[in-house]
């Protein structure tokens, strides 16, 4: 009987941890990242921003493992935005002409890891780029 099928609710000792990260809006990233143009089709929410990051990681030179290990530390969106922001720094180095940075897969990997370990604020570091790009 349905009886027998139902399942009780386990109560949560304690709601998952959110990071101040966790709530970027589109629009900050890509005001920020004018560069997502790069991807051809239109990023309208979420679906499309992971995509757009999973497609523009290669771009990067971030191998699918290291893409892999920051998703499940960090999520695929934050992953996600954390690609997109180094693409676009990437692009911006290369744009200047001063190619400071020398390993893209190497800066975009620090960037993910230092999103994971709580040392770089995204929604920071994207409200100042936003900055540079609105000027």
């Amino acid at each position: 009987s349905i009886e027998n099928c139902s399942e009780e609710e386990v109560p949560r000792t304690s709601q998952p941890e959110k990071r101040p990260d966790d709530e970027i809006d589109l629009k900050l990233v890509l005001e920020a990242c004018p560069a997502t143009c790069d991807y051809p089709e239109p990023i309208r929410g979420t679906y499309d921003l992971i995509t757009a990051g999973s497609y523009l990681r290669a771009s990067t030179t971030v191998g699918t493992e290291a893409w892999s290990t920051s998703a499940a530390a960090i999520g695929g969106r934050q992953t996600a935005i954390a690609v997109i922001y180094a693409y676009q720094r990437i692009n911006d180095d290369v744009a200047s002409g001063a190619n400071r940075i020398r390993s893209h897969g190497g800066f975009t990997k620090s960037i993910l890891d230092g999103v994971a370990a709580g040392k770089i604020n995204l929604r920071a570091e994207l409200t100042a780029l936003r900055r540079k790009h609105l000027q």
